[in-house]
């Protein structure tokens, strides 16, 4: 086998453009503006480490859903070793964040997972603040954390960022303080939600745990503030174009957030029943963000503006919980057709094409139909 160069400057050179003009751009969300178009930049380009985790991360984003080439395996490879001998805490974590992008690149959700947590853990044992730690690694390690829970990660065993933001003020400054403060209560309410699962699969308990109810308490407490805070910034801010739909987004993740903490204790799928106006929300939020960015249903080769990134949670994940859980058939097929629309496999990590299939698949058991002999068209006007 042939032993991949990776010091061909030429290809490090096409490499670095393809980054700046399509990768990163893919993976800048509305939480950081400067992280991968800037900051990485910059990094790669003092730091060995980086260079070479930055090349494999090209590559792997550039291959899709081919076999990244012997070049991405080459610097992935030459990274790795640079890490295990760097002696920089706090270059550590910031390389970490690269490697977990590149797992999540590779389907390697294993992998991801294990960078997350070695990052996490250095973070947290770093002894002195930096202003490159709290503006640019600590929020996307935050974005990151959430990832393993997606994947039933132990909270008993997986660690948390102890590093508390500011205290907040009564409205947010931007979208990207709502963003990043509102991952830290989602990381919370998800670490909430996997404890009680494994708490309703043990046998021998009667009733709601007295310490979860307080736990659940404070969540929906520190929930509720951020919304007030959120109402706040979109009465007092006039967001940009690109901006309105990373705003529907943190709307809907916020009710789903909610809706899943208060049937955390829920045992009957007829709870959901209760929650209807909820799903109507989260399809017109959803529906707005489709037209806000003025591409409606069109075919389009550029990636949907939604304010997420190719590695965080869209519109179509959240959606499908919309088509599982409600059971009013309207509004389940116009999630579903949102859902299917808004889905583009190379803009993001989180989108398979099984999950169209299975919500689709989920509409036809439950309420006895052939989506295919129906006009959907039909069935959208709730």
């Amino acid at each position: 086998m042939t032993s991949p160069n990776v010091d061909d400057s030429a290809a490090a050179g096409r490499a670095m453009h393809f980054y700046h003009t399509v990768a990163a751009p893919a993976l800048t969300g509305s939480l950081s503006k400067t992280f991968w178009p800037t900051v990485v930049v910059q990094v790669s380009s003092q730091e060995p480490v980086a260079r070479h985790a930055l090349l494999a991360l090209y590559e792997t984003f550039a291959a899709g859903a081919r076999k990244p080439a012997l070049f991405a395996v080459g610097h992935y490879n030459k990274a790795i070793g640079l890490l295990r001998s760097t002696r920089d805490p706090v270059l550590v974590p910031f390389v970490c964040v690269l490697f977990v992008c590149i797992e999540l690149l590779r389907n390697s959700p294993r992998n991801a997972i294990a960078h997350c947590q070695h990052g996490i853990n250095i973070l947290n044992e770093v002894q002195a603040e930096s202003d490159f730690l709290r503006r640019h690694v600590v929020p996307v390690m935050h974005q990151l954390s959430l990832t393993p829970y997606y994947y039933d990660v132990d909270p008993k065993t997986f660690p948390m960022i102890n590093r508390p933001l500011p205290a907040a003020g009564p409205r947010f400054e931007s979208v990207a303080e709502a963003h990043i403060r509102q991952i830290t209560i989602q990381t919370r309410t998800a670490r909430f939600l996997r404890s009680g699962e494994e708490r309703r699969l043990v046998g021998g308990y009667e009733g709601p745990d007295p310490d979860s109810l307080r736990a659940r308490k404070f969540i929906q407490l520190d929930l509720d503030s951020w919304h007030g805070a959120f109402q706040a910034l979109k009465a007092f801010n006039r967001p940009d174009s690109k901006e309105h739909a990373a705003l529907y987004l943190l709307e809907i993740r916020y009710i789903i957030n909610k809706t899943h903490l208060s049937l955390s204790d829920s045992t009957s799928e007829n709870d959901y029943d209760a929650h209807l106006d909820d799903f109507r929300a989260v399809v017109d939020l959803a529906a707005r963000a489709t037209a806000s960015s003025g591409h409606g249903g069109s075919s389009r080769t550029t990636p949907f503006c939604t304010g997420d990134s190719a590695i965080e949670l869209g519109f179509s994940t959240l959606l499908y919980f919309v088509v599982s859980k409600c059971r009013f058939l309207t509004v389940r097929i116009a999630a579903m057709k949102l859902m299917e629309q808004l889905a583009r496999l190379r803009d993001n990590v989180w989108i398979k094409p099984v999950t169209a299939a299975v919500a689709r698949r989920i509409i036809e058991f439950e309420h006895r139909i052939s989506l295919g002999d129906l006009d959907l068209g039909d069935w959208v006007d709730d």
